[in-house]
């Protein structure tokens, strides 16, 4: 800072005239434009100036920079017949406080209001002329400082496209979470995302300053009706991780358009789950008819077939007219038939192919008791011919429903 140099030089001219202030910039209103009227006479106007000057001074050396501008705008309010020289020191100020857009305006002003004839304040002060080209050249460093802008979306990673405001041009593109070099300047920021309005603000950028932007993108929405038979059945919507009860049968809702699952259930039925998108403006209709689950016959075709294994069993062994052989035999035949179907039974075996199965035993068992007896009376023949009509009708009618899948209904 130059201060030192030139305090005692520029401290000793006298206040000039209101006619002798510097000309405003049009494109930034200082504090240095906005001095507050006075009637004090020049030479207190000129032992205030330099008390201001002197504090000025301290507190900028102190690194107090913003106590220094406050110090010297007050200077250079009390001395403005050589204002032009303290615009650089309080630009020197600003550049510390790294506020740069107040430091390129005051020394740019510095360097516009320097007179053509101005002379070196001392022996060691620098020669204006070079002290002028040297500023302008610190100025135009300083304007092209960029400033970084980060910008954060919602949904995360949304493009992202930033155009001139004078133009249109688009200077950058990216995505949500980037950041962003910019020359000071006024900016449209324009963001989309597939499912969301299209997003636009302005962005104005400071030299050299960062900034941080956050845009929450709003999201489209459509409608969705969804009619599930049987009619009683209830209807869950999954969104993510959340799977939530909506309504029973028939629901209709307003929803973001993007991708959710439509789940329906109801005891005694299959449950189903659909896909869908939602799209803008658009109403989706969705059909769910759940089926009746599947109903197995393992355990009715388990029961029956250790029943019917011991009276067919017994039945067989009658041949030899003994009660014991065909007790014991039956005690066995069915023990037999359980352990047979526990182990060689499938798990989802049909309702339909063990109500056959049931069905074609006793039918075998009838038609092989009403055959032998049109032959003959006699038990020890009639019975197991009995018998072993009910073993063939097991095996025919199982067969026959395994292989054609019958079902039930």
């Amino acid at each position: 800072m130059r201060i030192a140099g030139i305090a005692l030089v520029v401290l000793a001219v006298t206040a000039g005239s209101a006619a002798a202030q510097p000309k405003p910039d049009l494109s930034m209103v200082l504090d240095v434009d906005r001095c507050p009227h006075t009637d004090a006479t020049e030479d207190v106007l000129t032992a205030q100036g330099r008390e201001h000057y002197q504090r000025g001074e301290t507190l900028y050396l102190q690194g107090d920079y913003k106590g220094a501008v406050l110090e010297l705008v007050a200077s250079y309010c009390k001395i403005s017949s050589f204002g032009y020289s303290i615009l650089k020191d309080i630009g020197q100020a600003y550049e510390r406080m790294l506020d740069y857009e107040k430091a390129v305006a005051y020394l740019d002003r510095y360097v516009r209001e320097m007179p053509d004839d101005a002379k070196r304040a001392s022996s060691c002060a620098p020669d204006p002329k070079e002290d002028r080209e040297n500023v302008r050249r610190r100025v135009a460093v300083l304007k092209d400082l960029k400033a970084h802008v980060k910008i954060q979306t919602l949904p995360g990673r949304a493009a992202i496209e930033i155009a001139r405001k004078s133009d249109g041009f688009v200077v950058r593109s990216g995505f949500g979470g980037d950041t962003f070099e910019l020359v000071a300047g006024w900016y449209t920021l324009r963001t989309t995302t597939r499912g969301h309005e299209k997003h636009e603000e302005e962005l104005v950028t400071r030299i050299g300053q960062p900034d941080t932007r956050f845009v929450s993108l709003t999201p489209q929405t459509g409608r969705i009706s969804v009619n599930v038979t049987p009619a009683d059945a209830k209807i869950y919507l999954v969104d993510g991780a959340v799977d939530r009860f909506v309504g029973v049968g028939r629901w209709e809702a307003k929803l973001d358009a993007r991708k959710y699952t439509v789940r329906a259930e109801k005891q005694g039925r299959i449950e189903a789950s659909r896909e869908v998108e939602i799209k803008p403006d658009e109403v989706l209709q969705v059909g769910v008819d759940l089926a009746p689950q599947p109903q197995f016959g393992r355990r009715q075709l388990l029961g029956f077939g250790t029943v019917a294994g011991a009276v067919a069993v017994g039945n067989v062994l009658f041949a030899f007219n003994e009660s014991a052989i065909a007790t014991t035999g039956a005690v066995g035949g069915g023990a037999a038939a359980l352990a047979f179907g526990y182990l060689y039974l499938p798990d989802d075996l049909a309702l339909g192919t063990s109500n056959l199965t049931i069905t074609s035993t006793i039918g075998g068992g009838i038609v092989g008791s009403f055959g032998s007896l049109l032959f003959t009376g006699e038990q020890s023949v009639v019975a197991p011919i009995t018998g072993l009509g009910m073993i063939g009708g097991a095996a025919v009618g199982y067969y026959f429903g395994d292989s054609r899948k019958v079902r039930t209904g």
